[in-house]
């Protein structure tokens, strides 16, 4: 399956899929992240929403237990990467 949009924390995962799922289900989630090195993170997601948005797509949230806690280092680490960048880039568009 192949998503089309992602948001990320270390708390859980919004996607936008091509089929609903129910809440309470568990999917896991592959995500290769890429920053200073390349990290493979694979967790188990609970679906705590989902949502028909139009034709064959849906808006599904995860949530990740605490168990996972080196994994939700390597996204904290990611997601602030990514919000630094775009800062810098923001910031470098307006000068």
């Amino acid at each position: 399956m192949k998503t089309v949009n992602v948001n990320i924390s270390e708390g859980g995962i919004r996607i936008i899929w091509d089929r609903p799922f129910v809440v309470g289900d568990y999917l896991e989630v592959r995500m290769l992240l890429r920053y200073d090195q390349e990290d493979l993170v694979i967790l188990c997601g609970r679906v705590v929403w989902s949502e028909h948005i139009k034709g064959e797509l849906y808006r599904v949230a995860l949530e990740f237990p605490c168990r996972y806690r080196a994994m939700k280092r390597i996204i904290t680490c990611f997601v602030l990467h990514k919000e630094r960048e775009y800062r810098t880039r923001k910031i470098i568009g307006h000068l």
